[in-house]
């Protein structure tokens, strides 16, 4: 008689953490729906112009403290198109805004790389991008993603920071 009350008292705990985890889930794909419409920091490098403002933004995180950080703004084919110096800058997460100078179309595509160094030592850098939450879904397994208007679908988890 008791082996047959625990196997019902773990039926009934493997139903309850089940239930659990769907409305966590539920709960998850409500919260991921506020952030549509707004924009998203994610791994990336591409640089997408403001049209409203003429101006791009970016942002990077650096592995540890750098004496040069340069961000090279490249074309479609590659070719570098602008030069910023950010000269020293400290470990972690860090912003810029790019300007197209003259001569360079707003409705283009660019990317960028960083480079950072102290010294003749590079210190590692991940570049990260804006882009636009435009739906939320979610998958067979519960997870939530995000559509982004550039980016196409992303897991909710890669998100960096929302705007």
């Amino acid at each position: 008689m008791a082996q047959i009350n625990t196997v019902t008292g773990i039926d009934k705990l493997n139903t309850t953490v089940k239930d659990l985890g769907s409305n966590f889930g539920q709960m998850q794909l409500l919260q991921a729906a506020n952030i549509v419409g707004h924009n998203v920091l994610i791994e990336g490098n591409q640089l997408n112009i403001n049209s409203t403002t003429g101006k791009a933004s970016g942002a990077y995180e650096l592995d540890a403290n750098a004496r040069s950080v340069k961000i090279e703004v490249l074309s479609p084919s590659g070719t570098v198109v602008d030069t910023l110096d950010q000269g020293t800058v400290a470990a972690g997460r860090q912003d810029f805004t790019w300007t197209p100078p003259d001569g360079v179309s707003a409705d283009q595509s660019y990317t960028f790389r960083i480079t950072a160094t102290s010294g003749t030592t590079k210190i590692g850098s991940t570049a990260l991008m804006l882009d636009q939450v435009d739906a939320v879904s979610t998958t067979s397994t519960g997870s939530v993603n995000l559509e982004l208007r550039n980016s196409g679908t992303l897991a909710y988890s890669k998100v960096k920071a929302v705007g």
